[in-house]
């Protein structure tokens, strides 16, 4: 499945540019990243063990997260990413 990402400037703003996940970013082009820290009533955080065919953090413990859809912005981004790897629905 090809995945599309908004491309933004460093002021943070969309170009109206995207490109396919992967695809080599030129100076100055940006792509939104959604970090998710879950904590539970006693403060401690979840973390999950990276699986070892990812082919980011091979096997690594790591925060839930990842780079967001064309289209989304960074709250929706944190609810695909937690679904997609936790299964955990989140709003």
């Amino acid at each position: 499945m090809v995945e599309l990402q908004d491309i933004y400037d460093k002021h943070g703003s969309l170009t109206g540019k995207t490109k396919m996940r992967g695809e080599e970013l030129f100076e100055d082009e940006y792509v939104l990243v959604a970090s998710v820290w879950i904590y539970d009533n006693e403060g401690k955080v979840l973390i999950q063990k990276r699986s070892v065919r990812k082919e980011y953090a091979l096997g690594r413990w790591s925060m839930t997260g990842g780079v967001c859809l064309a289209g989304e912005n960074s709250r929706q981004g944190c609810v695909r990413e937690v679904w997609e790897e936790l299964g955990i629905k989140i709003n």
